[in-house]
């Protein structure tokens, strides 16, 4: 049967692994949830771009005469439109990344952080028994030691009255 510091060992060794485990875990969850943020700022880019190529179809539509074909009205109207709708579209993409992608690595994160917060618990745990376990050892060894020396130290004070009697 194991000794009770070998089990204790192992199971210290089983504490450690799945503690690192975890933290890689909350390691690629960050990295995840950064990248989604990284991403969200690009589809919030996307959204002022949108809106400054309104703003640049307003201002070009102003400084030109006005149409003389409707056609030409036409066309002017349906560009501003599309340009309008690639704003809302855009602004549609970026809020439903927010709400749902980005949401769920943040949610992700947090069960990572608090998956590994709990691992690192455990690990700590079995280090302070390790630890009892050995500053017991140690206090054994050293009463043992004490008793030894106090053993010798009676012998040789009787050995020493023998001689004398």
């Amino acid at each position: 049967m194991p000794s009770p510091s070998f089990r204790l060992q192992a199971l210290l060794d089983i504490r450690r692994n799945a503690e690192d485990e975890q933290k890689r875990c909350f390691g690629r969850a960050s990295a995840h949830r950064a990248a989604m943020e990284e991403h969200l700022d690009r589809l919030e880019r996307q959204v002022a771009e949108a809106h400054a190529a309104v703003a640049a179809g307003h201002a070009a539509q102003r400084s030109r005469p006005l149409p003389t074909r409707v056609e030409d009205g036409l066309l002017q109207v349906h560009y501003l439109d599309r340009l309008r709708r690639s704003v809302v579209t855009a602004r549609k993409a970026a809020d439903d990344f927010r709400d749902h992608a980005l949401a769920q690595a943040l949610v992700d994160e947090d069960h990572a952080r608090q998956a590994y917060a709990e691992a690192r618990k455990e690990h700590e745990a079995i280090v302070k028994i390790r630890d009892r376990d050995q500053a017991q050892r140690r206090k054994q060894a050293d009463e043992r030691a004490e008793d030894a020396a106090s053993d010798l130290a009676q012998a040789a004070f009787a050995k020493k009255m023998d001689d004398r009697s």
